[in-house]
């Protein structure tokens, strides 16, 4: 679902650069032994997947996020 959304998110990003709006994700999911590694991986496939991304992702490599949801 979150992934589903970044498109619209690019969109909005767009519509409204430079009026103080600013998109940020969070990759919550993508786990690894080290920060370096989970964002390595990361960066991979957000640049495969969405190579036009205007906006900052965040990552949880410990997973903490998910045990808050």
């Amino acid at each position: 679902p979150c992934v589903d959304a970044m498109p619209h998110l690019i969109e909005l990003q767009e519509k409204y650069e430079g009026s103080g709006f600013e998109a940020v994700g969070v990759a919550a999911c993508e786990q690894g032994p080290t920060a370096d590694e989970a964002r390595t991986n990361v960066d991979a496939w957000l640049t495969e997947e969405f190579p036009n991304l205007n906006y900052r992702i965040g990552f949880d490599y410990i997973g903490e996020m998910n045990k808050l949801w």
